[in-house]
């Protein structure tokens, strides 16, 4: 019985080669997806949406609070972890995006298993420049004046 794990989206993704392991480890295929608009010059709200692959996305597996492996994607977003058989907590992230965790995988001996994980781009939290003034001076308030 072969079990893969793959994180990805329900829609289309690129082809993933398949996970290798040997003995009686497990493996676990991921692949890392994002939405993004299919005409990048429009208003993402506005046009369709097609998955594509966060090349670079790291993947760990986590057993009892501990990082047993951790690997980054290949340029489709795929990453393959070979692992003991256990129960698997998966975290996946990447820059840019918010950080995604599958709790509780479990994997028998020469199990692969296929998820694909859906990573959400980070919105900005960076504060707000101050506004000049209309003529582009710095307004000074009543009190400095």
């Amino acid at each position: 019985m072969l079990l893969t794990f793959a994180l990805a989206a329900t829609t289309a993704v690129p082809l993933v080669p398949p996970c290798l392991h040997t003995g009686n480890d497990a493996a676990i295929s991921v692949v890392a997806v994002t939405s993004v608009p299919d005409y990048p010059d429009r208003v993402p709200a506005l046009g369709p949406r097609h998955d594509a692959g966060v090349a670079g996305a790291r993947a760990k597996a986590i057993i009892g609070g501990r990082v047993v492996i951790e690997k980054r994607a290949d340029r489709t977003g795929h990453v393959c972890l070979t692992v003991p058989p256990g129960e698997y907590t998966l975290a996946v992230s990447a820059d840019g995006y918010e950080p995604s965790v599958v709790p509780r995988i479990a994997l028998a001996p020469h199990v692969l298993v296929e998820r694909q994980v859906r990573l959400r781009q980070r919105t900005s939290t960076a504060p707000a420049a101050p506004s000049p003034s209309p003529r582009g001076k710095r307004v000074r308030n009543a009190a400095q004046q």
